[in-house]
């Protein structure tokens, strides 16, 4: 039960990181588009 709270934990912090670097930005401007030719939103 503890590594599932732990694993929950990691991904937070990871995407908490992610979101804090330009290069996190990024990929997740990448990661939420998925074709070229598809609506973008900005927010």
């Amino acid at each position: 039960m503890r590594y599932i709270i732990y694993s929950l934990v990691m991904v937070l912090l990871a995407s908490l990181w992610l979101n804090h670097t330009a290069d996190g930005r990024d990929f997740k401007q990448r990661l939420w588009e998925p074709a070229p030719g598809a609506p973008r939103v900005h927010r």
